[in-house]
């Protein structure tokens, strides 16, 4: 999961736009949750659930961008990282890509669905730019 999502950042955003910045403090974050979960997944008892959780949630709430990493063991409660304060471009061209990759049909489709949670004059980069 984490080279996955690795690759696809990484072909996101251009090296030296602040975007970048933002994407490697992310996947630094990122690499961080994946430890903890492997470490605790390696202690538990091979008959206990051994499934990784990890929850990754992009908060809009102008000016305030964020994205918020969370774990959780089983039958435990969810455990948040500290917010990751990001740019707004970064957070709405994150989001506008996932749902092109993920949910909708086209990068049209992806701009109705997210246009109407934009704060007034928000631009977005182009999906997959």
């Amino acid at each position: 999961m984490l080279a996955a999502i690795k690759e696809r950042e990484q072909g996101r955003w251009r090296p030296g736009s602040p975007e970048r910045a933002d994407m490697e403090r992310y996947l630094g974050q990122l690499e961080a949750a994946v430890a903890l979960i492997e470490q605790r997944v390696a202690v538990r008892s091979p008959v206990l659930d051994r499934r990784r959780r990890l929850q990754i949630e992009f908060i809009a709430d102008p000016p305030r961008y964020r994205i918020v990493l969370l774990t959780r063991e089983p039958d435990g409660p969810w455990e948040a990282f500290a917010p990751l304060p990001v740019s707004a471009s970064y957070l709405y061209g994150d989001m506008l890509t996932i749902l092109v990759e993920n949910l909708v049909e086209s990068p049209a489709e992806a701009l109705t669905v997210l246009r109407p949670l934009l704060p007034p004059g928000t631009s977005l980069p182009e999906p997959g730019k």
